[in-house]
This record gives structure tokens, sequence and C-alpha cells, in this order.
């Protein structure tokens, strides 16, 4: 149990990657109303990386021993450190509960079901994982091909951001292929949109579900079984549902 003071221990997914190694205690604090009202800003609450920044000032005690966490920390934390304190954060502060909608692609009922926060999937980073001066990346094959990429960052988003259309999920994903990829094939290759407009789409669905398999993080893809005909799906979530969708349970009380 958190309370304001002490706040709750956490181990992070991977941790704030600091001279080769890895600080993976964080603490932290429960939301309050001042807090939420922060949060609920619209320039805030549309924008996810925004929210989730200031989840992080207002939420955030340490990591490790660093108590001032600092812009160019935020920049730091990898991004499945980052969303995995947005969701420990609801856990403990509200509902241990999140609601997932999806439509059934069999019988198109709209589903609607709550998904406890402790099983969603997380992908923690493994021990042997291999870093250089810029930090953890992960190897993996894409069809034919063999990929490395670091681990995405706080300031990768950012630099996204400048530079794709943050509304087009596709453009956001290729920047953050860009922005990560260390090499392919063995070759470096540019931090742009070309190589990954040149692919063919059976090797960029390939290399996305690769990607998200090998690379820590919160699991936003959430299966669910439609109690009309019982087909099983997949529906995703994303990390502003953690901070602003209350689960149908507690909505009905």
């Amino acid at each position: 149990m958190a309370d304001q003071e002490h706040g709750a221990v956490i181990e992070l997914p991977v941790g704030l990657f600091v001279d080769g190694k890895y600080i993976k205690e964080a603490e932290i604090r429960r939301l309050t109303g001042k807090a939420r009202k922060e949060l609920a800003r619209p320039e805030i609450r549309n924008d996810s990386m925004k929210a989730v920044e200031a989840l992080l000032h207002l939420c955030l005690i340490r990591i490790g021993d660093y108590t001032t966490i600092t812009k160019d920390i935020m920049d730091a934390l990898f991004v499945a450190d980052r969303d995995y304190i947005v969701l420990k954060t609801r856990e403990i502060s509200t509902s241990k509960d999140v609601t997932v909608q999806g439509t059934c692609p069999a019988c198109r009922k709209d589903i609607q079901v709550d998904i406890p926060l402790d099983k969603i999937r997380i992908l923690r980073n493994a021990d042997s994982t291999k870093s250089d001066e810029k930090g953890p990346y992960a190897e993996f094959e894409v069809g034919e091909h063999k990929a490395e990429f670091y681990y995405p960052r706080g300031r990768d988003l950012k630099t996204v951001a400048r530079f794709v259309d943050m509304d087009n999920p596709v453009e956001v994903q290729y920047g953050l292929y860009g922005v990560t990829v260390r090499t392919w094939d063995g070759v470096p290759i540019d931090g742009g949109m070309e190589h990954w407009d040149s692919l063919d789409i059976e090797t960029i669905e390939d290399l996305q579900e690769a990607y998200e398999e090998n690379t820590p993080g919160v699991d936003s893809l959430i299966n669910i079984n439609c109690h009309s005909c019982s087909r099983q799906f997949s529906a995703s979530i994303e990390v502003l549902d953690f901070l602003f969708r209350a689960s149908a349970r507690k909505r009905k009380r």
C-alpha cells in the first residue's frame, strides 16, 4: 500500500541505464485530486506524451537514488518503464482493473470487459540483452532479414513527434523504427522513412510483430472472448486508457 509520503516501490521492466548498469527500483505515489485536475487539462489529456510526462512529474518519487526527476531523466527513461509507471500508478490510486472495448470480427457485437491490471503482460528486459554506449538493443529475425533495434526512450518519442504526423499511427511507427534502428542485415541505416517505405507489406507486418515481441514494454493487445459467439479476438489498449478510462464495474457503482 502506498501513502503520499512513502509511496509504493516497484521494479521497472528495463530500468534507468547509467554507466552500463540498470537502475530498476522506482518509487511512486498515489494520484491526488489536484493531480487528477492537472492531468484533465485538455492540452495534456489529448496528448499521450504530455500526459505521461505530467504523471511522471506528479507521481514519480525516485528512481534508485535519483530523487529529483529532471527533464533529462524523463527523456532517458525507456518507453517500457514510462508506460509501466503509468499502469502501476493507476493500480495503487484507483481501480485495479481497466475496461477494454472491441468489436467481435465474427458477429460484429461490441464487447466490453474488465481486465485486471495484474493480468496485463509485461515484457521485461532479459539479463542477456546486449548494449553499447547508446544503450541496450534487441536482436531478432524479420522473415529473411536480421535486425537490431535500440529500446525506445522518451527522447525518441519527442524526436518522432517533430517530423511525422502524430495522427497517422503507421507514420509514427515508421518514425520510431527510424530513430531506434541499429542495423538491418548487419548494416547501419539512416533513420529516415525511405527504408521502411521500400519494404514489402509482409516484411513490415513481420517487423511489427517481431519488434513488439522483442522490445520490453506493456503489452497493449488484450485477448477477449465474445460472449455471443465464443470467438476469441484481440483488442488494443493505449497508455492513456490507464490514466483516464474507468472500469465498467466502477462506473456501475
